[in-house]
């Protein structure tokens, strides 16, 4: 699509870029390469946030001058879509925009007695995977094949030398070049190299699906990346006012389990109960009944008790988090969830819990914007 197609189809996201855009942006910037490859899926959603949100407001408060950096736009992407699935139940407005430096991104000023704060991260990595995960989705689109892509035991899902990138940079490549070859309506029964692989589904119109999948476990934020951009986020908390923290993820190590070891802590399943947490007893009055459906209360089954111990608690129960009620997480398949703060016993982070509960548990982006 040429940059005047993009600008009839798609007026309200091209008028937030510059006029240079095409030669400016980073040559990996999503947009960009959407543009490039006419993605419709991709151009249509971001066209529909941008539409349903104060995005100018915000390109031109946060992100002014930035839209053409790869970084900065996948971080509007972001806030756009958390204003978005918030807009139904809690009326945001941006509190972070031009002169608002160290504020939340948004207020939602209807909420209880202060209002509620909403601050919003995005969670990457250097993986390389999304340069297949892209290909695929351009060439795939619209076709009557969805791709299914496994990252075997040679490929580094989280790697962390420049020999481990270097690893992932070679399988990349070799598959973008098998994927060359492939024609997309009629493709052959597997494409694959000692790192990954790649089979095709015939399953109708795909509109750009794809699944991904490992064939390992492995270490949960094995550097702490995850548990730093929590931290530093929460210093946005202001007076009296809840902070909410969305969480956009596309880290492979990432899920909810993992998440909610991070944040809640981590359970043990043992024949019977030693030092449990001080912290969770002092708090089960409010939240007994999501701690017992999590397993972090004592709870038997099977003849073996699930129960948090003490020292295995999450960050959660740190005190720099003691106005956190939660952090709204939304997990690589795009799957949302909410995880309350349970370290305390604010009443209002409770009935905070119970209407993302109500509103947002377990459902799809998609759904949702």
């Amino acid at each position: 699509m040429n940059w005047q197609n993009f600008r009839t189809q798609y007026p309200h996201t091209s008028n937030l870029l510059p006029t240079n855009f095409q030669s400016k942006a980073d040559d990996e910037h999503k947009l960009k390469e959407a543009i490039q490859a006419n993605t419709k899926s991709y151009l249509d959603r971001v066209e529909s946030l941008v539409k349903q949100s104060p995005a100018a407001k915000i390109a031109h408060g946060s992100y002014q001058n930035q839209m053409h950096e790869k970084t900065a736009f996948s971080s509007f992407l972001s806030e756009l879509t958390a204003y978005v699935v918030l807009n139904n139940s809690f009326n945001p407005s941006p509190a972070d925009v031009a002169g608002g430096d160290g504020l939340p991104d948004f207020l939602c000023p209807d909420y209880g007695r202060h209002g509620f704060d909403v601050e919003v991260t995005r969670l990457s990595s250097w993986d390389k995977q999304n340069n297949v995960i892209d290909e695929i989705t351009n060439k795939f689109d619209g076709t009557p094949y969805t791709p299914n892509i496994t990252w075997l035991d040679n490929f580094h899902v989280m790697p962390y030398t420049y020999k481990e990138i270097a690893a992932n940079e070679r399988f990349v490549e070799s598959i973008l070049n098998k994927l060359q070859q492939v024609n997309p309506n009629n493709p052959p029964q597997k494409v694959e190299n000692y790192g990954i692989e790649i089979t095709f589904e015939k399953t109708g119109a795909s509109d750009g699906m794809f699944s991904s999948s490992t064939v390992r476990a492995f270490e949960t934020d094995r550097t702490g990346k995850v548990e730093d951009t929590l931290r530093e986020k929460a210093d946005k908390q202001r007076g009296s006012r809840p902070l909410v923290i969305y969480v956009e993820s596309e880290l492979a190590f990432l899920d909810l389990i993992d998440l909610r070891r991070i944040v809640q802590g981590s359970t043990t399943s043992a024949p019977r109960v030693i030092d449990p947490s001080s912290d969770v007893n002092q708090y089960a009055s409010v939240w007994e009944e999501y701690m017992s459906s999590e397993g972090i209360l004592p709870a038997s089954q099977d003849g073996r008790t699930s129960y948090l111990r003490e020292g295995d608690e999450g960050i959660f129960a740190e005190s720099d988090f003691s106005r956190v009620a939660g952090v709204l997480f939304v997990d690589r398949t795009e799957t949302c969830y909410y995880l309350p703060n349970i370290y305390t016993d604010n009443t209002e982070f409770r009935e905070l819990y119970e209407d993302f509960e109500n509103d947002v548990q377990k459902s799809n982006l998609q759904w949702l914007i």
